[in-house]
């Protein structure tokens, strides 16, 4: 039998374990990813854990070891040798070929846990960044946690509410949440920012975040903050050696995520359109195109809509014939914008998953219609 001996510092054992507990990485798997490659500085290695709302954590690890590998490490194993360095224990990681991995400290106490599979990490974006900010810890988990305040019970069958972060082109930083749907206030909170560059704004979950400033770094330590169109990056590698990903929502509507899930569970051909409009084709992908947008009313609204094209109502014949479609169909509405006849259904956004149903009534209500456009042309 084979091992492979790694001994690892009490500092980075603890900052481990704050940050796995932060995230809350164990309801996202059971272990997390060791790496060590020779992409990376010699000597230094990189650990990678996955919290519960899709956050991932970077963090430096520094033993001594010229071996390249990746590895997954028992959460459990991390947890405990967090709180075993929190006295003068030093804790060695042991990986061996017979399926096991063990944690030995100098005291003389020991675990053996079976080898986890090392969890797949997504790709992260190192490239150039739309907007970045340094900002101080503490100040920046102030504005998220006044984002995130009100703190209402989860109302069941209902998404979160959505949260949005940007760098403003005064250096400030905002963190905004519309809290509307549940009866409060939409609020931004801002800080300012000791330096800055660009300007952009996306949406993401944060409460990850919240947690790894008020647990794994000190308040006064300065972090990087980097947007980008598909992550946001939170930087503490000068104080404690991690970094925070957050991935970017396609949409900062609030249900953007159910419908999309319904459409894609329907099998129904779909896509982005910008991020607060989707097209959907049906279930050939060559049928008229359904646009489905998100309206920012009270209920909130998905609005179907179906454009039949058509050259400028001169005499007033489409509109005629618009008005007698609205007197005789029931739940679809009409209208002239242009020459074009455009059918269209508000959904509540509740009733999201009946959103493709709804994408082929519409286009079923409309079957015809075209032909009597292009004939009054």
């Amino acid at each position: 039998m084979t091992e492979q001996r790694l001994a690892i510092p009490r500092e980075e054992w603890r900052t481990l374990a704050l940050v796995a507990r932060a995230i809350d990485a164990t309801e996202a798997g059971p272990a997390a990813r060791l790496s060590r490659s020779s992409a990376f500085v010699e000597g230094t290695g990189l650990w990678y854990l996955r919290g519960a709302d899709d956050v991932i954590v970077t963090m430096l690890d520094e033993c001594e070891c010229g071996e390249t590998f990746n590895a997954g490490v028992a959460l459990q194993l991390v947890q405990y040798a967090g709180v075993r360095a929190l006295g003068d224990d030093t804790c060695d990681l042991v990986f061996s070929d017979d399926g096991f991995q063990r944690l030995e400290t100098s005291s003389g106490a020991n675990v053996v846990v079976d080898s986890p599979q090392a969890p797949d990490v997504p790709v992260l974006s190192t490239g150039p960044h739309a907007a970045s900010a340094v900002v101080r810890a503490a100040d920046l988990a102030d504005v998220i946690w006044g984002a995130l305040q009100p703190l209402i019970s989860e109302v069941p069958g209902q998404p979160p509410p959505v949260v949005t972060i940007g760098i403003e082109e005064d250096g400030s930083v905002g963190v905004a949440c519309d809290w509307r749907p549940f009866g409060y206030p939409k609020a931004t909170f801002r800080v300012l920012s000791s330096r800055a560059n660009g300007s952009f704004t996306v949406a993401c979950r944060l409460r990850s975040v919240y947690h790894l400033f008020f647990q794994a770094v000190e308040d006064d330590a300065d972090i990087l903050i980097e947007i980008g169109p598909e992550w946001v990056s939170f930087d503490a590698v000068s104080e404690r050696g991690w970094t925070a990903w957050c991935p970017t929502r396609l949409s900062k509507a609030r249900w953007a995520d159910r419908v999309a899930t319904t459409l894609e569970a329907s099998g129904h051909y779909w896509g982005w359109i910008d991020d607060q409009v989707i097209g959907d084709c049906g279930a050939t992908g060559e049928e008229p195109e359904v646009r489905i947008a998100f309206i920012e009313s009270v209920p909130e609204l998905v609005r179907l809509t179906l454009v039949h094209q058509g050259a400028p109502d001169r005499d007033g014949r489409l509109l005629r014939e618009v008005n007698g479609l609205n007197a005789r169909k029931t739940e679809v509405r009409f209208w002239e914008d242009g020459g074009c006849l455009v059918a269209s259904y508000d959904l509540p956004c509740t009733r999201h998953d009946e959103v493709a149903y709804w994408a082929d009534r519409l286009r079923d209500e409309t079957d015809g219609i075209g032909i009597l456009v292009r004939e009054l042309e």
